[in-house]
């Protein structure tokens, strides 16, 4: 959409299955960055696509993480997969930031932490108290 206008530059589909994923930002399925949009994608939402801001066109696909209500998030203009899972009866929760490459859609970085915050869904997504770094670089 052109921000001066309201236009609808374009329009993609992103999935026809009864699994895909409406690419809803306020539900986690989509995300903007300054590439254009990242959003679950496929017939089944199995996997995730950057769609170029100009055209709309799929820049690059991946396949959707094995991490059960993961969302797709952003911040300071980057895109990052995110699981949080709720503390349970004497158990702490576990929070997955995974870092999207821009260029290739794969995992740049990963950090796994307990959440030992209160439950409360903002906290959970972004507050681990004990991180450890996978794959950095």
């Amino acid at each position: 959409m052109a921000a001066d206008t309201g236009k609808v530059l374009w329009r993609t589909p992103a999935g026809t299955g009864d699994m895909a994923a409406v690419p809803d930002s306020t539900q986690g399925a989509a995300t903007a960055v300054p590439d254009g949009v990242v959003t679950f994608y496929g017939a089944q939402g199995d996997q995730y696509a950057l769609l170029d801001a100009r055209t709309g066109d799929v820049r690059w696909r991946q396949p959707k993480p094995d991490l059960p209500d993961c969302l797709l998030r952003s911040a300071a203009g980057r895109a990052y997969l995110v699981r949080a899972t709720a503390q349970k009866e004497g158990r702490t929760g576990r929070t997955t930031v995974r870092r999207i490459d821009p260029a290739t859609g794969k995992a740049r970085w990963t950090v796994e932490g307990e959440d030992r915050a209160p439950a409360h869904p903002a906290r959970r997504a972004w507050c681990s108290r004990t991180p450890s770094t996978r794959n950095a670089h």
